[in-house]
């Protein structure tokens, strides 16, 4: 959490609620080890999870405030930036203690609310989806299937810091997880974005405030622990499409192959090799953290030798928070998210 962050507190939707749930875990972690500040944030994680699974109004807000309100009374009671970094960490979703009796075990990540400035009541679908599903446990053409899920900050700096590699790394190397799927909101439609690209591009800011890029056509390469983040220009997606498309709802399902690129411009890419050698300015994903977010797992798996199927979806975007809309999304994400196990 950044000052930037803590700015917007006092507007916070329901604020006065979120603060005085916000006091409580605040004391506790006051007077705890780092340790237990973990468990505090793990306890917020489940019970936000257990709550938007029990209700009709999924809603990923609470979570995103209560966190914040927490993070910015632990500062004032004095407690230290490691049980403060524990605590929002955890409350993230990043214990994927699987069952043993499972035969596809698969990874879900969603996104922290965005364009705050712009409308302080602005809701995730995406960040809903994760919440619904954690811990979610289901048969699907004969497969008993567990769910795990996690929510990330939409901020540039967690990103360069290897938020990304740790949550995903010690899954892959241990071959602990079959499928991985990345969301966040999108467009009009629901969008399988199929060749992520390895550079920002977008001059809107992360919540932090701070801008991908200064100007759009000058695409930067992030950073990965200090260093310049590695890899080739644009890679290419592992979701099972054909099934995927075959998912019916409210909202279409689209294939999506756009990018763009410095030397040729936006073109609808048929194979990967078509992009060979081209200087990416946005996937298929677009050019902010959506997009890196599906590029750094991809990359990784690749580096670690997983070849489980790994791709990104875009949700159908919404204003503020809707909650029939939040609803009918998540529903459909689900179902696309079904529709990928095999």
């Amino acid at each position: 959490m950044t000052d930037t962050e803590a700015s917007r507190l006092t507007r916070a939707p329901n604020a006065l609620a979120v603060a005085s749930s916000a006091d409580v875990i605040a004391r506790a972690l006051a007077s705890v080890s780092g340790a237990t500040a973990h468990e505090l944030g793990a306890q917020l994680w489940l019970d936000e999870s257990e709550r938007s699974r029990r209700s009709a109004e999924p809603d990923d807000r609470t979570l995103y405030w209560t966190r914040l309100s927490v993070m910015q009374k632990a500062r004032d009671l004095d407690v230290g930036d490691e049980a403060i970094g524990q605590f929002e960490r955890a409350s993230r979703g990043v214990d994927f203690d699987f069952l043993d009796d499972v035969d596809r075990r698969v990874i879900v990540t969603g996104f922290d609310p965005f364009g705050l400035d712009a409308s302080i009541e602005q809701s995730n679908p995406s960040g809903a989806l994760a919440l619904v599903v954690h811990d979610r446990v289901t048969n699907i053409r004969g497969l008993r299937v567990q769910f795990k899920s996690s929510i990330v900050p939409v901020r540039y700096a967690d990103f360069d810091a290897g938020c990304i590699e740790a949550l995903f790394g010690p899954l892959l190397e241990a071959r602990a997880v079959d499928l991985a799927v990345t969301v966040s909101m999108g467009r009009d439609a629901f969008d399988l974005e199929r060749f992520p690209a390895r550079r920002r591009s977008v001059t809107k800011p992360d919540n932090d405030g701070v801008a991908g890029c200064v100007d759009e056509l000058d695409p930067q390469i992030p950073k990965l622990l200090g260093s310049s983040l590695v890899g080739p220009e644009f890679l290419e997606f592992s979701l099972p499409v054909r099934r995927m498309l075959g998912v019916r709802g409210p909202y279409s399902v689209r294939l999506n192959n756009t990018v763009q690129t410095i030397e040729r411009g936006v073109l609808v890419a048929r194979e990967l090799e078509e992009l060979t050698g081209l200087t990416a300015v946005s996937g298929s994903g677009g050019g902010y953290l959506s997009n890196e977010i599906s590029y750094r797992a991809l990359f990784l798996a690749k580096t670690l030798g997983s070849d489980i199927p790994i791709g990104h979806i875009h949700t159908p975007r919404l204003t503020g928070y809707e909650p029939d809309t939040v609803q009918t999304i998540v529903d459909q994400t689900i179902k696309l998210l079904d529709a990928a196990i095999y």
